[in-house]
């Protein structure tokens, strides 16, 4: 095949750039290529009666040596560079769609209708325009050329309109220009840009694909490549140089970090057809054999040529095709996944569209391990693991919340942050699992071309489609992804969070009085916390005289980094040896202990306070002694703690091990005044979060505040 040489020319793309260009370091090379080869496929699918998209991944091994002489002025850079006979290639094949359509060069284009065939192989940024369509940026294409040396061919055959098939096969080549092992070099001395292609002569200074069926089949048997027969129409991506390992390196990271999982590499990272295998089912459970999905065909993958069965899914990709075919269906009832009770609610912002209010539906359910086929015999590892989640602890279990567009292919896996934020978190043994999906065919009021909530949804996506964030409609931004998950968590907290609590008895006249009345900010607003009530800082207390000790605040709670910091002085009567200083949270019905709330009979979750540590600066003993400098620190690393004879412990809850407060006892009741600084956060900005000293019985029995 001829070569053309991309020139260098002024705001032209380099080879090097063009590989930076979606900078995703999250997520591995080969779920960023199958999320964007499947999706490709199923923007070109024929809409027949068979209903499906076919694609297939396999590796391959092909001889080096004649490829090496198919491909003009690179023959001998590859001979060095790869100098054993053989070599594995990724085939990316589909079928049921029209293949690479359009002009076949530049001088044939008319009206901008650049076809399939230019944007893909020849350009950048161009992106897919109708509706439903995954892309909206034209650069997921630069995936290919991160998965082997950068060099790519495509072949696709074609139906044209006087209903005779053509074949089309070119290749590209985009590599970083500054390495010194470039395949292509300068021979005039002036500077490369890493990009190259190869087909047939167009002109003087371009190629356009090669046709001619004897010279296409010839290519195709020198890759080890079946073509296309009969009446099949279809694109074949042909990725060679492959390697294995370092595609696979990386996936799952090591253990050093104290907030990964530690986990053994599950077994779908032993080679890249089982990890293809599941990444398919990671990105497109909603349209992996799902008859039942009604925005287009519906998806037929293979691996390696053996077809990818339904009941073989993991449980956690089976678990979010029924939540997805449940909250697409609108069926807003109580329903089973897994015998296991399963609530579809609808997601309604008033004033938003010109249809009805409802932007789309959440499906979720709660599943124990058993549910999930985590015990014998079936031995699954733990839905985070199946969904790339390594960071996720393993104490108390996040709710894994997923959504997705038209296109059917997860945009995210949503474990922490304002998809989230506010469910409560189950225990180790559970797992809570929700699907979004919108209502796509309403149109935003306000928008003078009536843009569907599809369109926003699109627009709002990165290059990388794995997130959703809002954005200003000229000077108009209407917040609807914000306003959709504060709908989706307030609907979640509903079904589980307990509001038949206990009346409780217990008098708190000491706790209605403190400053504990603190409504927690919402996540990076402003820079101090807000005190609820009318009292000056300093002069609000817990208890009274009759109690003989006083829980004082020195100035007003600051807010820093997501941090609650509060200044306190703590007074021991002579009545008093020993306290507890904790968090509560505050209710209608008075303070709710860490114990109490995380009692499975009452809320029974981690509770949503944390302590982070205890800083104390001063002791006085006695009304008339001098005071005491300290550097005192309590936290999880420094759980226990003496100074002066005072004994300074850690508290944690007996369920979830949180720390929640420590106890201070000192060597004699005279009087002792402590300050200093606590340090604590909130898991959930809904609730009010207060502090409060609690004197402890000599027998370790907390007593009432009168």
């Amino acid at each position: 095949m001829k070569i053309e040489i991309a020139p260098h020319a002024r705001m032209a793309e380099r080879g090097s750039s063009l590989l930076r260009l979606i900078q995703n370091n999250d997520m591995p090379l080969l779920d960023l290529l199958v999320r964007e080869a499947v999706q490709n496929s199923l923007d070109a699918a024929i809409h027949n009666t068979e209903g499906s998209v076919k694609i297939d991944f396999s590796v391959k091994r092909f001889n080096s040596s004649l490829l090496s002489t198919e491909l003009e002025g690179i023959s001998d850079s590859l001979n060095r560079r790869f100098p054993e006979e053989n070599y594995q290639l990724l085939e990316i094949r589909d079928k049921n769609t029209q293949g690479l359509t359009g002009p076949l060069h530049y001088q044939f284009v008319q009206d901008h209708n650049f076809g399939n065939l230019l944007k893909l192989v020849y350009e950048i940024s161009m992106p897919q325009q109708k509706e439903g369509a995954g892309g909206s940026w034209g650069l997921g294409k630069t995936v290919y050329f991160r998965i082997g040396i950068g060099l790519v061919v495509y072949y696709s055959r074609i139906k044209e309109e006087n209903g005779n098939y053509t074949s089309r096969l070119a290749a590209c080549l985009v590599e970083d220009e500054r390495k010194s092992d470039a395949l292509i070099h300068s021979t005039d001395g002036k500077p490369q840009r890493g990009i190259a292609w190869w087909g047939e002569k167009a002109d003087d200074e371009s190629t356009m694909p090669l046709t001619d069926e004897s010279e296409i089949g010839r290519l195709l048997s020198v890759l080890n490549i079946k073509p296309f027969e009969g009446d099949e129409t279809g694109t074949a991506i042909l990725i060679p140089y492959i390697n294995e390992k370092t595609l696979l390196e990386g996936i799952v990271p090591n253990n050093e970090g104290e907030e990964l999982l530690s986990i053994q590499p599950p077994w779908w990272t032993s080679s890249i057809e089982q990890y293809l295998i599941v990444a398919l089912q990671r990105w497109y459970s909603p349209r992996l054999f799902n008859q039942e999905y009604k925005q287009g065909n519906w998806l037929n993958a293979s691996v390696g040529g053996k077809t990818l069965e339904n009941e073989e899914m993991l449980p956690l990709f089976r678990t979010g095709q029924e939540l997805y075919n449940m909250a697409s269906l609108s069926k807003v009832e109580k329903g089973s996944v897994s015998n296991a009770e399963i609530f579809v609610e609808k997601i309604t912002l008033r004033n938003m569209f010109n249809e009805d209010g409802v932007s789309g539906h959440i499906a979720f359910v709660k599943l124990t391990r058993e549910q999930l086929l985590m015990d014998y015999p079936h031995n699954n590892v733990s839905p985070f693991v199946q969904a790339n989640k390594f960071e996720a602890n393993t104490d108390t279990n996040a709710p894994i919340i997923m959504f997705v567009r038209k296109p059917g292919m997860i945009v995210g896996y949503e474990i922490a942050g304002p998809w989230t934020d506010g469910i409560p978190k189950t225990a180790s043994n559970e797992y809570i699992i929700g699907m979004f999906v919108p209502n796509s065919n309403n149109t935003l009021k306000k928008t003078d071309d009536k843009m569907t909530l599809e369109e926003y949804l699109r627009k709002s996506e990165k290059a990388d489609h794995t997130s959703w964030s809002d954005w200003s409609i000229g000077a108009y931004n209407p917040s609807i992804i914000s306003k959709i998950q504060k709908q989706v968590t307030k609907n979640m907290i509903s079904k589980y969070v307990k509001t038949d609590r206990p009346v409780y008895t217990k008098k708190h006249t000491g706790l209605s009085r403190m400053l504990a009345q603190l409504l927690l900010p919402p996540e990076n607003f402003g820079t101090r916390a807000t005190i609820v009530g009318s009292e000056k800082p300093g002069s609000s207390y817990v208890g009274n005289k009759s109690t003989n000790h006083k829980l004082s605040f020195v100035s007003a709670p600051q807010y820093k980094d997501g941090i609650i910091i509060i200044e306190f002085e703590l007074l021991f009567g002579v009545q008093t040896a020993k306290m507890d200083l904790q968090l509560q949270v505050m209710s209608e019905t008075g303070g709710i202990e860490a114990e109490e709330w995380e009692d499975p009979d009452v809320i029974g979750t981690e509770f949503p306070l944390k302590m982070y540590e205890v800083i104390l600066t001063k002791i006085q003993t006695g009304k008339k002694a001098p005071l005491s400098q300290l550097d005192a620190v309590i936290n999880e690393k420094n759980e226990d703690v003496i100074f002066k004879g005072v004994s300074v412990k850690l508290l944690r809850t007996s369920r979830f091990n949180l720390f929640y407060g420590v106890n201070i006892t000192v060597p004699e009741k005279n009087s002792y005044k402590i300050s200093g600084f606590v340090h604590f956060r909130s898991n959930d900005e809904k609730v009010q979060g207060g502090l409060s000293a609690v004197p402890v019985k000599v027998n370790g029995s907390k007593g009432e505040i009168q």
